[in-house]
Order: C-alpha cells, then sequence, then structure tokens
C-alpha cells in the first residue's frame, strides 16, 4: 500500500478500491513525520471483510447448491454490513457504489484502543 495515495473502506475476497479518505494524523514530538518504527508498522496491511450476513446450513443443503442457487440471508438490505479486521467487528456501514465497484460508506466506528485490539488476535 502506499502510503501517499489515500485508500477508503473494502477489501474482501481479494478485491479493493482507492477512494478519498483522510489522512492520519501526523505523530511525533515535533508533528514534522510519524517516527521510522511506527510508520513502518502502520505501513502493514490487513485484511478488511465487509461481512453481508452470516447463516448456518446442514451439510446436505451445502452439498445440493448449484450453480444459480439462491443463499437467502437473515439480514434486511436495508441492515447495515458488519465490517471487520481480524475476524473482530470493527464497525458498521452502507453499501455504496463506487464507479463500477462497491465501497461502504463507515456509519459506526469502534474507538481506535478497539481497533488496535483487533490487531492483536
Amino acid at each position: 500500500m502506499d502510503p501517499d495515495v489515500p485508500t477508503q473502506g473494502a477489501h474482501s475476497m481479494g478485491s479493493s478500491f482507492r477512494g478519498s479518505f483522510a489522512r492520519p494524523p501526523r505523530l511525533g514530538a515535533d508533528r514534522r513525520t510519524v517516527p521510522k518504527d511506527l510508520a513502518r508498522i502502520l505501513s502493514l496491511e490487513v485484511p478488511l471483510i465487509v461481512q453481508i450476513a452470516e447463516r448456518r446450513m446442514a451439510l446436505s443443503e451445502v452439498t445440493a447448491l448449484t450453480h444459480g442457487s439462491i443463499i437467502e440471508l437473515p439480514k434486511s438490505i436495508e441492515e447495515p454490513l458488519d465490517v471487520l479486521i481480524n475476524n473482530t467487528q470493527i464497525g458498521h456501514g452502507l453499501a455504496v457504489k463506487v464507479s463500477e465497484n462497491f465501497g461502504v460508506h463507515l456509519t459506526k466506528v469502534s474507538s481506535l484502543k478497539d481497533r488496535v485490539g483487533a490487531l492483536g488476535g
């Protein structure tokens, strides 16, 4: 990830999109730059998952799935999507269209402490 190119919102199933997103504040005593060690950590990429819904299915139902099958999910289309880091929920958002891609408009984001905690597993 290029730290000079802002990114936004969704990375799931190997695809991502770029959009406008506020840059993180610069840290350091004199506010010039992020300390070098911290900059390395902040440049690491982690998978971000946007989950529509989750459903349990009997193995017999799974083995009966074919091309064109429709799986009904227990969630209304108006409900927010879950945003996860490291399989830990860190927020909610609404699906949006960004050019020809999907995006997520974040409506709720957990505290920085909770987001960092999600990275620990």
